[in-house]
């Protein structure tokens, strides 16, 4: 059921958190079971975003270490291609002619992603919808999102891959990567490829 319905709000672009009881046993012990390790990277494999902790950090012996266990997961599960998948579900819908426009867009983005191996996708956006379609990809590069509503930023931070800048909508592209403030993210100055989604 979990895979499921993992999988239908990735292909509709909604985030994911799952959470509830991830790593429970860590709650009075240093060290999860094995099962939940699995279930963790399991999630992250569906396509989740987000992972979440609750009692083990709100009320457990030790919550600093499950943090670090979470992370340690997390970051081992995703150097695995995820992105795949939903490509191929996008590719069968667009095959009986059943794929929109935006879905369209987001897929040609990724094809270029893989051809081109960008540093960063800046995805400027009013919506949020052009970044989270793109974060379903789990691309290995960022997606920054410029946009001038800072409730949408916030949103969009729990989609994976996403980096959120709150600036002013620019006039011009030109201006587009110095309002977004890419130097913060550690990109280099003078970006060698760039992918770029249009408003």
């Amino acid at each position: 059921m979990q895979k499921q319905l993992i999988q239908q709000c990735n292909l509709a672009a909604k985030p994911v958190i799952t959470a509830t009881q991830m790593l429970e046993s860590m709650t009075d012990n240093r060290r999860p079971t094995r099962a939940e390790v699995t279930d963790v990277a399991n999630a992250i494999l569906d396509g989740t975003d987000c992972v979440m902790l609750s009692g083990e950090t709100a009320i457990g012996d030790y919550p600093v270490e499950t943090v670090d266990i979470m992370a340690k997961i997390a970051q081992t599960t995703e150097t695995e291609s995820m992105g795949e998948s939903i490509a191929e579900l996008l590719r069968q819908r667009e095959a009986v002619g059943q794929l929109s426009r935006d879905n369209l867009i987001s897929m040609t983005v990724f094809a270029a992603a893989h051809s081109l191996t960008p540093t960063v996708i800046c995805a400027p956006t009013d919506s949020g919808e052009t970044a989270r379609r793109l974060a379903r990809f789990r691309l290995p590069v960022w997606i920054v999102a410029p946009s001038q509503y800072p409730s949408l930023c916030q949103s969009l931070l729990f989609s994976y891959g996403v980096f959120p800048s709150t600036c002013p909508r620019p006039n011009r592209w030109q201006n587009a990567k110095g309002s977004a403030n890419l130097p913060s993210i550690g990109c280099v100055a003078t970006v060698s490829t760039m992918a770029l989604c249009l408003w």
